[in-house]
């Protein structure tokens, strides 16, 4: 769950995803903290926005695009891997983003320079990514979805290393689409090509 009490997910009423907020209960089945409601909302402000409260708070509007957070995409600063071998990005080289009043959909624009990049989006979270740029098996895209879709896709990332070359960049941005301060720090990582270790042929023994 994120600070609001929500996240996105997917349900048979919303097979292509939705943010919800969930309810706390205890053992007994009565309310607990942090409840339902609380003093901050995920998304944006409509036309019937509160103007003036009463009680013990104040509302705090999360997405506000002239107070916009830009997004930040975190991931390895290196690795490496061998000529024409598959690196796969999990583990400590999982590529995510963040962003703590995320916008219901947000973008992230891939790029390397040599080599290709593939997700896999058939599956979960991630199968509710669209790609708005390039395409799988390229050396660029651009993914579009909600933050919890996007590191699921992210998840699944993997490269495929050319035949030759000694490095190569992988690039990753993220925007928000708000009006200011969308776009996130980029994120360098640097791929080392490294030779394929030479095969060795012949008689294991002899006379």
């Amino acid at each position: 769950m994120d600070q609001y009490n929500g996240r996105f997910t997917v349900t048979p009423e919303f097979p292509n995803g939705v943010y919800a907020y969930f309810a706390t209960i205890a053992s007994d089945g009565s309310p607990a903290y942090p409840y339902l409601v609380g003093r901050q909302y995920y998304g944006t402000v409509n036309s019937g926005k509160v103007s003036t409260t009463t009680g013990d708070g104040a509302v705090s509007v999360v997405f506000d695009v002239s107070t916009n957070t830009a997004p930040a995409v975190s991931g390895p600063a290196s690795v490496s891997v061998a000529h024409t071998n598959t690196l796969i990005f999990t583990g400590s080289n999982l590529i995510s983003v963040t962003d703590v009043d995320a916008a219901a959909s947000e973008t992230l624009a891939l790029a390397v320079g040599s080599g290709t990049l593939n997700l896999t989006l058939t599956s979960g979270l991630a199968s509710g990514v669209s790609i708005i740029g390039g395409a799988n098996g390229s050396s660029s895209l651009t993914l579009s979805g909600g933050l919890s879709q996007l590191n699921a896709a992210m998840a699944t990332l993997s490269y495929a290393a050319p035949i030759s070359g000694t490095s190569s960049i992988l690039t990753v941005q993220a925007n928000d689409g708000s009006a200011s301060n969308n776009l996130s720090n980029t994120l360098g990582t640097t791929i080392t090509l490294t030779n394929l270790a030479p095969t060795v042929s012949g008689p294991t023994s002899a006379a």
